[in-house]
């Protein structure tokens, strides 16, 4: 066991290929792995629910303040919960392997890795405490970004064993490119700075285009990156503040957030550097050297855009040499190659084989904060040195969109998601709110949320003293608390209603079995066969004795068995005689005409027929995932 902070780290197995049939993953691996995770207890109450936060794209290690001062940590203390904060597979200490090749990350999958959080939320061995799996508590996961978007995949795909679900930010649609990361800096930041580098970046372009070398070499060293041999290199180099396509060390406009504490500035700083206007006449003559290139105008700012390049960016690489692999020349394959395990190539990966997203300029006719040499092609020639075809694994000449976009994309809904968005972030438009996106409204079922003049995952971060918080921040984690706390009294309201169709049924069923006394176990042609659960609290199925024999009866018959064992169910089935930990909630239901079925299943019986009385109750909403049975399955 490792230590977190003042949070012991555990770990729990877990299968390397969760879908051994699945011919993505051939040959397959039966091995198994150990993934991290560490939770918070303190404020549990039996009866509370567990908040999941999905670890995301980076080691569990940076998510250590989210469950001391978060709006994760106010939730599990406001509703008497356990907070886990859960590493994804690649990242931390979670690898199944010791490197990194194409092969070995072959499971390197959305699909892959949303399984591995519902079988951790039906199988974990949380210590020191029992009854609190999936099948017996409410789960609610939360998840930005990246894991936003893993937490809406798994709400659609396993929403019969997570319960609810709050995507922040989550890029839930993949694309190719994606010039639009750079739109809200574009439309929000300071213009007088982003009309500077609109026009240098003009200009720039301008000079590739016509193959002005001697020209493009001047401005390379006016920024001092003349060493750098490729003009996509020096675009990327000098796009750090704002954002370079494949990689940046600096703050940008994503790292901006509400709580300085979280938060950088920098960005500001550097926009407040070029377009300050009482910079030295060394630094402003710079603006007028490239001047006979451009019919005599100057390139505004330029002086104090190369400076703070100077003065920020030049210090990343301590030894000079600017065109190494270490520093910012990236037309080295062996670098690239390297199958060390680290969570940029665990997070290129995905980007290279599913997602994409790549950032890109926009083009021309369109006002661009960086070059338009930056294209696809400078990313995928990443994609491609990283990753060289395996023995079994290949990936892709371009991301292949469908295995991220199967969940619906733009049109993924999924009941009881809450998808929060920050209007003013990088990642919006592969967002819920996406301008690409349809219309978005708010139902109890559907709950969304963008937040105006938020960024990236705004929305996680929260503050116990409230009125510190900004406003929108503040009506929004009301609005989060709101929408929890109807989950939780949801699963209260839904035990109380257990027992309420429970005695219905139970007094229905104590009527008719007089005058069944010679049946042979058939249960006629209703057969709206329930599974209430056992083990759960409030809910004690001696209570109700003819349920009860009504249960076991139906439970042991092959066909329900067969179907109560399918494995993508996940069920532990449970009778009075062999009590499992709980009998999930089911509603078994037969389809088609009642003559299609075999005769003892709709003769005359001990279970006769539907009353408007048991209409009523199994009309109400509980919270049921329904199987139906063909007749061939009877």
């Amino acid at each position: 066991m490792q230590e977190q902070g003042c949070l012991p780290v555990h770990l729990k197995s877990d299968r390397i290929d969760d879908f051994p049939q699945n011919p993505r993953y051939a040959p397959h691996d039966n091995g198994t792995f150990k993934q991290r995770y560490f939770f918070e207890s303190s404020y549990y109450k039996a009866g509370g629910p567990i908040f999941l936060f999905v670890g995301g794209e980076v080691p569990i290690e940076d998510w250590a303040i989210i469950l001391e001062e978060s709006n994760v940590q106010i939730l599990i203390q406001q509703f008497n919960g356990i907070g886990i904060v859960l590493e994804n597979r690649y990242y931390g200490g979670s690898y199944p392997f010791n490197t990194s090749t194409t092969d070995q990350l072959a499971y390197m999958t959305a699909e892959q890795t949303i399984a591995d959080i519902q079988a951790f939320a039906l199988r974990v061995d949380l210590p020191g405490f029992e009854g609190i799996n999936a099948s017996q508590t409410p789960w609610i996961l939360y998840g930005g970004s990246l894991a936003g978007a893993l937490t809406a995949f798994a709400m659609k795909t396993y929403g019969d064993t997570i319960y609810a679900g709050i995507s922040s930010s989550g890029v839930v649609q993949g694309v190719l490119g994606y010039p639009q990361w750079y739109d809200p800096i574009q439309k929000l930041a300071a213009q007088d700075c982003v009309t500077s580098i609109n026009d240098i970046i003009d200009k720039m372009d301008m000079l590739i285009e016509a193959n002005q070398t001697p020209a493009v070499e001047q401005l390379k060293e006016i920024f001092g990156l003349g060493a750098l041999t490729d003009i996509r290199d020096f675009a990327q180099t000098i796009a750090f503040p704002l954002g370079g396509p494949l990689k940046y060390p600096t703050n940008t406009w994503q790292e901006i957030n509400w709580d300085p504490q979280i938060g950088s500035q920098d960005f500001f700083d550097f926009c407040r550097n070029v377009s300050n206007v009482d910079s030295p006449a060394n630094i402003t003559e710079v603006d007028f050297e490239l001047a006979n290139y451009t019919n005599n105008e100057p390139w505004t700012n330029l002086g104090n855009y190369a400076a703070y390049v100077k003065r920020v960016v030049l210090p990343y690489c301590p030894s000079g040499d600017y065109n190494s692999a270490s520093c910012f020349g990236t037309q080295h394959p062996s670098y690239w190659a390297n199958t060390t395990k680290a969570l940029l190539r665990s997070y290129l990966y995905t980007t290279c084989t599913e997602f994409g997203a790549y950032q890109v300029a926009n083009p021309p006719g369109q006002k661009s904060l960086v070059s338009r040499v930056l294209q696809v092609d400078y990313t995928q020639q990443g994609c491609d040195w990283s990753f060289p075809k395996g023995k079994y694994n290949a990936i892709p000449a371009s991301p292949n969109l469908a295995y991220w976009n199967i969940y619906g994309g733009f049109n993924l809904t999924a009941d009881r998601l809450l998808s929060i968005d920050g209007s003013a972030d990088v990642w919006l438009d592969l967002c819920h709110h996406s301008n690409f996106a349809p219309e978005r409204y708010w139902s109890d079922v559907h709950p969304e949320y963008l937040i105006n003049g938020a960024g990236h995952i705004w929305d996680v971060w929260g503050e116990n003293d409230v009125a510190t918080e900004p406003h929108a921040i503040k009506r929004y984690n009301k609005e989060v608390n709101r929408v929890s706390g109807e989950y939780h009294s949801a699963t209260d309201r839904y035990d109380k209603e257990t027992n309420r169709v429970s005695g219905t049924l139970n007094g229905h069923l104590a009527q008719q079995k007089p005058d069944h006394s010679d049946s042979k176990g058939n249960d006629g042609q209703w057969l709206e066969i329930i599974g209430m659960i056992l083990g759960k609290d409030g809910y004690d199925e001696d209570n109700f004795s003819y349920v009860k024999e009504w249960l076991d009866k139906m439970t042991s018959r092959e066909a329900v068995k067969t179907v109560l064992e399918r494995p993508s169910l996940n069920l532990k089935l449970a009778n009075s005689k062999t009590q499992a930990p709980a009998r999930k909630v089911m509603d078994y239901r037969l389809t088609g005409p009642i003559s299609a079925y075999p005769k003892e299943y709709h003769g005359d019986s001990f279970f006769r027929g539907p009353s408007p009385e048991l209409d009523q109750a199994w009309n109400d909403r509980l919270r049921y995932a329904t199987i139906r049975l063909s007749p061939e399955e009877f």
